[in-house]
Protein backbone atom coordinates (compact mmCIF):
# COMPACT_ATOMS: atom_id res chain seq x y z
CA UNK A 1 0.00 0.00 0.00
CA UNK A 2 2.75 2.44 1.01
CA UNK A 3 4.75 1.57 -2.12
CA UNK A 4 1.79 2.20 -4.40
CA UNK A 5 1.06 5.52 -2.68
CA UNK A 6 4.71 6.56 -3.03
CA UNK A 7 4.76 5.76 -6.74
CA UNK A 8 1.50 7.64 -7.25
CA UNK A 9 2.85 10.72 -5.42
CA UNK A 10 6.04 10.56 -7.44
CA UNK A 11 4.03 10.35 -10.64
CA UNK A 12 2.05 13.46 -9.61
CA UNK A 13 5.23 15.32 -8.69
CA UNK A 14 6.86 14.28 -11.96
CA UNK A 15 3.85 15.47 -13.92
CA UNK A 16 4.00 18.81 -12.10
CA UNK A 17 7.74 19.15 -12.78
CA UNK A 18 7.32 18.34 -16.47
CA UNK A 19 4.39 20.77 -16.73
CA UNK A 20 6.46 23.51 -15.14
CA UNK A 21 9.37 22.81 -17.48
CA UNK A 22 7.13 22.94 -20.56
CA UNK A 23 5.35 26.06 -19.28
CA UNK A 24 8.57 27.89 -18.54
CA UNK A 25 10.14 26.86 -21.86
CA UNK A 26 7.12 28.30 -23.69
CA UNK A 27 7.30 31.49 -21.65
CA UNK A 28 10.94 32.02 -22.58
CA UNK A 29 10.03 31.75 -26.27
CA UNK A 30 7.20 34.29 -26.07
CA UNK A 31 8.23 36.83 -23.45
CA UNK A 32 9.39 39.94 -25.28
CA UNK A 33 8.89 42.36 -22.42
CA UNK A 34 12.20 41.38 -20.87
CA UNK A 35 14.08 42.04 -24.12
CA UNK A 36 15.45 45.38 -25.10
CA UNK A 37 14.02 46.11 -28.53
CA UNK A 38 15.69 48.88 -30.51
CA UNK A 39 13.93 50.88 -33.23
CA UNK A 40 15.59 53.36 -35.56
CA UNK A 41 14.98 54.99 -38.93
CA UNK A 42 17.70 55.19 -41.57
CA UNK A 43 17.89 57.07 -44.87
CA UNK A 44 19.43 56.19 -48.20
CA UNK A 45 21.71 58.73 -49.88
CA UNK A 46 19.77 61.69 -51.29
CA UNK A 47 19.26 61.74 -55.05
CA UNK A 48 17.64 64.24 -57.42
CA UNK A 49 14.97 63.15 -59.86
CA UNK A 50 13.27 65.09 -62.65
CA UNK A 51 10.17 64.25 -64.72
CA UNK A 52 10.66 60.99 -66.63
CA UNK A 53 13.95 60.10 -64.91
CA UNK A 54 14.83 56.53 -63.93
CA UNK A 55 17.01 56.05 -60.85
CA UNK A 56 18.41 52.52 -60.44
CA UNK A 57 21.87 52.30 -58.85
CA UNK A 58 23.31 50.06 -56.12
CA UNK A 59 24.28 52.06 -53.05
CA UNK A 60 26.18 51.32 -49.87
CA UNK A 61 23.71 52.15 -47.07
CA UNK A 62 23.53 52.35 -43.28
CA UNK A 63 22.52 49.35 -41.22
CA UNK A 64 22.51 48.62 -37.47
CA UNK A 65 25.94 47.56 -36.26
CA UNK A 66 26.66 44.40 -34.30
CA UNK A 67 25.41 40.82 -34.02
CA UNK A 68 21.64 41.42 -34.13
CA UNK A 69 18.27 39.86 -34.92
CA UNK A 70 15.99 42.07 -37.05
CA UNK A 71 12.35 41.88 -35.94
CA UNK A 72 10.62 44.29 -38.33
CA UNK A 73 11.25 46.38 -41.44
CA UNK A 74 9.20 49.13 -43.12
CA UNK A 75 10.13 51.70 -45.76
CA UNK A 76 8.79 54.53 -47.89
CA UNK A 77 10.02 57.09 -50.39
CA UNK A 78 10.08 60.59 -48.89
CA UNK A 79 10.92 64.12 -49.94
CA UNK A 80 14.42 64.73 -48.59
CA UNK A 81 13.62 68.37 -47.76
CA UNK A 82 10.18 68.00 -46.15
CA UNK A 83 10.21 64.38 -44.97
CA UNK A 84 6.75 63.88 -46.48
CA UNK A 85 5.83 60.65 -48.32
CA UNK A 86 5.82 60.96 -52.12
CA UNK A 87 2.72 59.72 -54.02
CA UNK A 88 3.33 56.74 -56.29
CA UNK A 89 1.64 58.67 -59.10
CA UNK A 90 4.61 61.07 -58.92
CA UNK A 91 7.48 58.70 -58.07
CA UNK A 92 6.85 55.03 -58.79
CA UNK A 93 8.84 52.44 -56.83
CA UNK A 94 9.35 49.62 -59.28
CA UNK A 95 11.30 47.48 -56.81
CA UNK A 96 14.06 47.54 -54.23
CA UNK A 97 16.46 44.98 -52.75
CA UNK A 98 18.46 45.29 -49.57
CA UNK A 99 21.21 42.68 -49.44
CA UNK A 100 24.43 42.00 -47.56
CA UNK A 101 27.90 41.27 -48.89
CA UNK A 102 31.34 40.86 -47.35
CA UNK A 103 34.05 43.46 -47.95
CA UNK A 104 37.63 43.83 -46.80
CA UNK A 105 37.79 45.41 -43.38
CA UNK A 106 38.42 49.13 -43.53
CA UNK A 107 37.27 49.51 -47.16
CA UNK A 108 33.50 49.75 -46.74
CA UNK A 109 33.51 53.51 -47.25
CA UNK A 110 35.44 53.18 -50.53
CA UNK A 111 32.75 51.19 -52.34
CA UNK A 112 31.30 52.88 -55.41
CA UNK A 113 27.84 52.46 -56.91
CA UNK A 114 28.78 53.40 -60.48
CA UNK A 115 27.29 51.11 -63.17
CA UNK A 116 29.76 48.62 -64.59
CA UNK A 117 29.41 48.05 -68.36
CA UNK A 118 29.73 44.35 -69.08
CA UNK A 119 28.84 43.61 -72.72
CA UNK A 120 30.69 40.28 -72.57
CA UNK A 121 28.23 38.79 -70.09
CA UNK A 122 25.73 36.20 -71.35
CA UNK A 123 22.16 37.41 -71.65
CA UNK A 124 19.72 34.68 -70.68
CA UNK A 125 17.59 36.51 -68.17
CA UNK A 126 15.46 39.56 -68.79
CA UNK A 127 17.73 41.39 -66.36
CA UNK A 128 20.78 40.81 -64.20
CA UNK A 129 19.15 42.43 -61.19
CA UNK A 130 17.84 39.13 -59.88
CA UNK A 131 20.97 37.34 -60.94
CA UNK A 132 24.25 38.94 -59.90
CA UNK A 133 24.19 42.49 -58.51
CA UNK A 134 27.97 42.70 -58.50
CA UNK A 135 27.74 43.06 -62.29
CA UNK A 136 25.86 46.32 -61.63
CA UNK A 137 28.59 47.84 -59.47
CA UNK A 138 32.12 49.13 -59.88
CA UNK A 139 34.57 49.09 -56.98
CA UNK A 140 37.61 51.17 -56.14
CA UNK A 141 40.75 49.04 -56.64
CA UNK A 142 41.54 49.33 -52.93
CA UNK A 143 38.23 47.67 -52.06
CA UNK A 144 38.73 44.57 -54.21
CA UNK A 145 37.89 41.77 -53.89
CA UNK A 146 34.32 41.75 -52.60
CA UNK A 147 33.27 38.38 -51.31
CA UNK A 148 30.76 36.86 -48.96
CA UNK A 149 30.05 33.30 -47.94
CA UNK A 150 26.34 32.66 -47.51
CA UNK A 151 25.01 29.61 -45.71
CA UNK A 152 21.63 29.49 -47.43
CA UNK A 153 21.36 28.49 -51.14
CA UNK A 154 18.56 30.26 -52.97
CA UNK A 155 15.65 28.96 -55.05
CA UNK A 156 16.62 30.71 -58.30
CA UNK A 157 20.41 30.45 -57.91
CA UNK A 158 22.39 29.28 -60.93
CA UNK A 159 25.96 28.06 -61.25
CA UNK A 160 27.21 31.36 -62.65
CA UNK A 161 25.22 33.59 -60.30
CA UNK A 162 26.17 34.85 -56.88
CA UNK A 163 24.29 32.78 -54.31
CA UNK A 164 23.18 35.90 -52.50
CA UNK A 165 20.33 36.41 -50.11
CA UNK A 166 18.00 39.44 -50.21
CA UNK A 167 16.43 39.37 -46.75
CA UNK A 168 14.40 42.53 -47.39
CA UNK A 169 12.88 43.34 -50.77
CA UNK A 170 9.62 44.64 -52.21
CA UNK A 171 8.31 47.49 -54.37
CA UNK A 172 5.47 49.99 -54.40
CA UNK A 173 3.59 47.82 -51.90
CA UNK A 174 6.12 48.76 -49.20
CA UNK A 175 3.95 51.73 -48.18
CA UNK A 176 1.46 49.48 -46.38
CA UNK A 177 3.39 46.23 -45.93
CA UNK A 178 5.37 45.67 -42.74
CA UNK A 179 7.80 42.76 -42.71
CA UNK A 180 7.69 41.51 -39.14
CA UNK A 181 8.62 38.42 -37.14
CA UNK A 182 7.27 37.51 -33.69
CA UNK A 183 9.65 36.94 -30.79
CA UNK A 184 11.88 34.99 -30.54
CA UNK A 185 12.35 34.96 -34.35
CA UNK A 186 14.56 37.38 -36.22
CA UNK A 187 16.75 37.80 -39.28
CA UNK A 188 20.32 37.54 -37.97
CA UNK A 189 22.90 40.08 -39.14
CA UNK A 190 26.49 40.75 -38.16
CA UNK A 191 27.40 37.05 -37.88
CA UNK A 192 31.06 37.13 -38.85
CA UNK A 193 31.18 33.33 -39.26
CA UNK A 194 29.46 33.91 -42.63
CA UNK A 195 32.54 35.66 -44.00
CA UNK A 196 36.17 34.86 -44.58
CA UNK A 197 38.82 36.16 -42.23
CA UNK A 198 39.58 39.84 -42.80
CA UNK A 199 36.10 40.74 -44.09
CA UNK A 200 33.25 42.73 -42.62
CA UNK A 201 29.57 42.99 -43.46
CA UNK A 202 28.24 45.73 -45.75
CA UNK A 203 24.67 46.39 -46.90
CA UNK A 204 23.70 47.44 -50.40
CA UNK A 205 20.44 48.90 -51.67
CA UNK A 206 19.22 48.52 -55.24
CA UNK A 207 16.44 51.10 -55.53
CA UNK A 208 14.57 51.38 -58.82
CA UNK A 209 12.27 54.42 -59.14
CA UNK A 210 10.59 56.14 -62.09
CA UNK A 211 9.55 59.81 -61.95
CA UNK A 212 6.05 59.91 -63.48
CA UNK A 213 5.49 63.66 -63.33
CA UNK A 214 4.52 65.02 -66.73
CA UNK A 215 5.02 61.76 -68.67
CA UNK A 216 2.99 60.97 -71.78
CA UNK A 217 1.79 57.56 -70.57
CA UNK A 218 2.23 56.81 -66.82
CA UNK A 219 1.32 53.12 -67.09
CA UNK A 220 3.53 52.65 -70.11
CA UNK A 221 6.39 54.30 -68.21
CA UNK A 222 6.17 52.17 -65.06
CA UNK A 223 5.67 49.06 -67.19
CA UNK A 224 8.89 50.11 -68.95
CA UNK A 225 7.64 50.03 -72.54
CA UNK A 226 10.69 50.31 -74.74
CA UNK A 227 9.16 52.71 -77.29
CA UNK A 228 8.52 55.29 -74.53
CA UNK A 229 12.16 55.15 -73.44
CA UNK A 230 13.54 55.32 -76.99
CA UNK A 231 16.24 52.71 -76.32
CA UNK A 232 17.54 50.00 -78.63
CA UNK A 233 20.16 48.43 -76.34
CA UNK A 234 20.10 47.39 -72.69
CA UNK A 235 22.37 48.61 -69.90
CA UNK A 236 25.12 46.18 -70.97
CA UNK A 237 25.01 47.36 -74.60
CA UNK A 238 23.17 44.25 -75.85
CA UNK A 239 20.74 44.94 -78.71
CA UNK A 240 17.14 44.38 -77.63
CA UNK A 241 15.33 41.46 -79.30
CA UNK A 242 12.61 42.42 -81.74
CA UNK A 243 9.96 40.74 -79.58
CA UNK A 244 11.03 42.52 -76.37
CA UNK A 245 8.40 45.25 -75.97
CA UNK A 246 8.95 46.30 -72.37
CA UNK A 247 10.60 45.49 -69.07
CA UNK A 248 13.72 46.20 -67.04
CA UNK A 249 16.00 46.06 -70.06
CA UNK A 250 14.44 49.34 -71.24
CA UNK A 251 14.13 51.39 -68.04
CA UNK A 252 17.60 51.16 -66.54
CA UNK A 253 19.58 53.77 -64.61
CA UNK A 254 19.45 57.32 -66.07
CA UNK A 255 17.12 56.51 -68.95
CA UNK A 256 14.12 58.81 -69.46
CA UNK A 257 10.47 58.17 -70.26
CA UNK A 258 8.73 60.35 -72.85
CA UNK A 259 7.30 63.63 -71.53
CA UNK A 260 4.35 65.73 -72.62
CA UNK A 261 5.33 68.78 -74.73
CA UNK A 262 6.56 71.72 -72.70
CA UNK A 263 6.83 69.91 -69.38
CA UNK A 264 9.21 71.65 -67.04
CA UNK A 265 9.29 70.62 -63.40
CA UNK A 266 11.72 71.38 -60.64
CA UNK A 267 14.00 68.46 -59.70
CA UNK A 268 13.02 66.80 -56.43
CA UNK A 269 15.45 65.66 -53.74
CA UNK A 270 14.40 62.19 -52.70
CA UNK A 271 15.49 59.34 -50.44
CA UNK A 272 14.28 56.04 -49.07
CA UNK A 273 13.38 56.07 -45.38
CA UNK A 274 13.59 52.63 -43.82
CA UNK A 275 12.77 51.79 -40.21
CA UNK A 276 13.89 48.67 -38.37
CA UNK A 277 13.43 47.14 -34.94
CA UNK A 278 15.92 44.62 -33.59
CA UNK A 279 17.29 42.88 -30.50
CA UNK A 280 20.82 41.87 -29.59
CA UNK A 281 21.51 38.33 -30.71
CA UNK A 282 21.69 35.56 -28.10
CA UNK A 283 20.93 31.85 -28.01
CA UNK A 284 17.20 32.46 -27.49
CA UNK A 285 16.88 33.95 -31.02
CA UNK A 286 15.45 31.60 -33.64
CA UNK A 287 17.07 32.63 -36.97
CA UNK A 288 14.93 33.34 -40.03
CA UNK A 289 15.86 32.20 -43.56
CA UNK A 290 14.49 34.10 -46.56
CA UNK A 291 13.64 32.88 -50.06
CA UNK A 292 12.00 34.06 -53.29
CA UNK A 293 9.42 32.05 -55.21
CA UNK A 294 9.39 33.45 -58.76
CA UNK A 295 6.32 32.77 -60.91
CA UNK A 296 8.45 32.95 -64.08
CA UNK A 297 10.43 29.81 -63.22
CA UNK A 298 9.68 27.30 -66.00
CA UNK A 299 11.47 24.25 -64.59
CA UNK A 300 9.36 21.08 -64.62
CA UNK A 301 10.79 19.62 -61.40
CA UNK A 302 12.24 21.12 -58.23
CA UNK A 303 15.46 19.23 -58.99
CA UNK A 304 15.83 20.73 -62.48
CA UNK A 305 17.99 23.76 -63.17
CA UNK A 306 16.35 27.04 -62.17
CA UNK A 307 14.89 29.13 -65.00
CA UNK A 308 13.73 32.32 -63.26
CA UNK A 309 13.32 35.37 -65.49
CA UNK A 310 12.08 37.87 -62.91
CA UNK A 311 9.45 39.48 -65.15
CA UNK A 312 6.89 38.56 -67.80
CA UNK A 313 4.33 40.08 -70.19
CA UNK A 314 0.56 39.71 -70.12
CA UNK A 315 -1.43 39.76 -73.40
CA UNK A 316 -4.81 41.47 -73.51
CA UNK A 317 -7.69 39.02 -73.20
CA UNK A 318 -9.89 38.53 -76.23
CA UNK A 319 -13.08 37.05 -74.77
CA UNK A 320 -14.74 40.47 -74.60
CA UNK A 321 -15.86 40.15 -70.97
CA UNK A 322 -13.73 42.13 -68.57
CA UNK A 323 -14.87 40.24 -65.46
CA UNK A 324 -13.17 37.10 -66.81
CA UNK A 325 -10.01 38.81 -68.01
CA UNK A 326 -7.60 37.21 -65.53
CA UNK A 327 -4.13 36.00 -66.50
CA UNK A 328 -2.62 33.29 -64.28
CA UNK A 329 1.10 32.48 -64.16
CA UNK A 330 2.26 29.34 -62.34
CA UNK A 331 5.52 27.71 -61.33
CA UNK A 332 6.80 24.81 -59.22
CA UNK A 333 9.76 25.42 -56.90
CA UNK A 334 11.23 23.99 -53.71
CA UNK A 335 13.00 25.50 -50.72
CA UNK A 336 16.62 24.27 -50.36
CA UNK A 337 16.08 24.22 -46.60
CA UNK A 338 12.52 23.94 -45.31
CA UNK A 339 11.03 24.74 -41.92
CA UNK A 340 8.10 26.48 -40.24
CA UNK A 341 6.51 29.27 -42.28
CA UNK A 342 6.86 32.49 -40.26
CA UNK A 343 6.00 35.24 -42.76
CA UNK A 344 5.29 35.66 -46.48
CA UNK A 345 3.92 38.22 -48.92
CA UNK A 346 3.71 38.72 -52.68
CA UNK A 347 5.33 41.43 -54.79
CA UNK A 348 3.16 42.50 -57.75
CA UNK A 349 2.81 45.55 -59.96
CA UNK A 350 -0.25 47.58 -60.91
CA UNK A 351 -3.00 45.31 -62.21
CA UNK A 352 -2.06 42.55 -59.79
CA UNK A 353 -4.90 40.54 -58.28
CA UNK A 354 -2.84 38.61 -55.76
CA UNK A 355 -1.41 35.12 -55.60
CA UNK A 356 -0.81 32.10 -53.40
CA UNK A 357 1.30 29.01 -53.04
CA UNK A 358 0.40 25.44 -52.17
CA UNK A 359 2.15 22.40 -50.71
CA UNK A 360 2.43 19.06 -52.48
CA UNK A 361 -0.94 17.99 -51.01
CA UNK A 362 -2.60 20.97 -52.69
CA UNK A 363 -3.25 22.83 -49.44
CA UNK A 364 -2.97 26.63 -49.55
CA UNK A 365 0.00 27.74 -47.42
CA UNK A 366 -0.32 31.47 -48.11
CA UNK A 367 -2.58 33.83 -50.05
CA UNK A 368 -1.42 37.43 -50.46
CA UNK A 369 -3.81 40.03 -51.89
CA UNK A 370 -3.18 43.61 -53.09
CA UNK A 371 -4.21 46.81 -51.34
CA UNK A 372 -4.80 49.62 -53.84
CA UNK A 373 -4.44 53.34 -53.12
CA UNK A 374 -6.89 56.22 -53.32
CA UNK A 375 -7.26 59.35 -55.43
CA UNK A 376 -4.37 59.77 -57.87
CA UNK A 377 -2.81 56.56 -56.48
CA UNK A 378 -5.95 54.44 -56.99
CA UNK A 379 -4.35 52.38 -59.76
CA UNK A 380 -1.24 51.53 -57.73
CA UNK A 381 -0.64 48.62 -55.36
CA UNK A 382 0.25 50.25 -52.03
CA UNK A 383 0.31 47.13 -49.90
CA UNK A 384 0.00 43.35 -49.89
CA UNK A 385 -1.75 41.29 -47.23
CA UNK A 386 0.88 39.13 -45.50
CA UNK A 387 0.75 35.58 -44.20
CA UNK A 388 1.96 35.20 -40.62
CA UNK A 389 0.67 31.87 -39.29
CA UNK A 390 1.21 30.74 -35.73
CA UNK A 391 4.77 29.34 -35.62
CA UNK A 392 4.68 25.59 -35.97
CA UNK A 393 1.24 25.51 -37.62
CA UNK A 394 2.48 25.58 -41.24
CA UNK A 395 5.56 23.55 -42.16
CA UNK A 396 7.39 23.21 -45.48
CA UNK A 397 9.63 20.23 -46.14
CA UNK A 398 13.03 20.66 -47.77
CA UNK A 399 12.63 20.58 -51.58
CA UNK A 400 8.90 19.97 -51.28
CA UNK A 401 7.27 20.81 -54.62
CA UNK A 402 5.53 24.12 -53.94
CA UNK A 403 3.11 25.34 -56.60
CA UNK A 404 2.81 29.12 -56.84
CA UNK A 405 0.29 31.07 -58.89
CA UNK A 406 0.01 34.77 -59.65
CA UNK A 407 -3.08 36.51 -61.01
CA UNK A 408 -3.18 39.76 -62.96
CA UNK A 409 -5.96 41.63 -64.70
CA UNK A 410 -5.61 41.16 -68.47
CA UNK A 411 -8.20 43.68 -69.61
CA UNK A 412 -5.19 45.50 -71.10
CA UNK A 413 -1.82 44.21 -72.25
CA UNK A 414 1.02 44.62 -69.73
CA UNK A 415 4.81 44.43 -69.98
CA UNK A 416 7.50 43.67 -67.42
CA UNK A 417 5.22 42.65 -64.55
CA UNK A 418 6.57 40.71 -61.57
CA UNK A 419 5.16 38.01 -59.30
CA UNK A 420 7.62 37.15 -56.55
CA UNK A 421 6.58 35.60 -53.25
CA UNK A 422 8.91 36.48 -50.38
CA UNK A 423 8.99 33.56 -47.94
CA UNK A 424 10.54 33.48 -44.46
CA UNK A 425 10.99 30.17 -42.64
CA UNK A 426 12.74 28.97 -39.49
CA UNK A 427 13.66 25.66 -37.91
CA UNK A 428 10.76 24.11 -35.95
CA UNK A 429 10.21 25.55 -32.45
CA UNK A 430 9.99 22.26 -30.57
CA UNK A 431 9.69 18.64 -31.50
CA UNK A 432 6.53 16.83 -30.43
CA UNK A 433 6.91 15.51 -26.87
CA UNK A 434 6.98 11.74 -26.50
CA UNK A 435 4.83 10.17 -23.75
CA UNK A 436 6.76 9.65 -20.51
CA UNK A 437 7.60 6.08 -19.58
CA UNK A 438 7.77 4.85 -15.98
CA UNK A 439 11.56 4.99 -16.14
CA UNK A 440 11.47 8.61 -17.35
CA UNK A 441 9.18 9.53 -14.44
CA UNK A 442 11.52 7.91 -11.92
CA UNK A 443 14.47 9.83 -13.40
CA UNK A 444 12.62 13.15 -13.11
CA UNK A 445 11.55 12.45 -9.51
CA UNK A 446 15.04 11.37 -8.49
CA UNK A 447 16.54 14.52 -10.00
CA UNK A 448 14.12 16.63 -7.94
CA UNK A 449 14.79 14.76 -4.69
Amino acid sequence: MWTMWTVQRRRERATLVVALLVCCAGAILEVEGVEKVYTKSFFSPVFETSPGNVFDPHQNVQFPEGHLAIRSFTCEMVDADTGEPIPLSELYVHHWFLYKIGVKKGFKALLSSAPLPAPHLPRKYATHYLRNPLHRMAFRPEAQPVQGRLKVPQVCATEESMNREDPFAAGAESRHTEISFPAPYGYVTGDMSEYEEGYEEAWYLNLHTIDLRGVVDPRGCFECRCDLYNVTVDVDGHPLPDDYKGGLRCCYHLTNCALKPGVQAKPRRTQLKYTMSWVDYDESVRPIRSYFLDATDTRASVYDRADCKGEYDIPKCTDGTTHECIHTQQCVEGLPNGGDLIFAFLHQHSGGLGGRFFNEAGETLCESLPIYGHGNDASFVEGMSPCNPKPGSVSIRTMEALRMESNYSSNVSRTGVMAIMKVYVADPVVEELEPLTVRDIEQVVNSVE
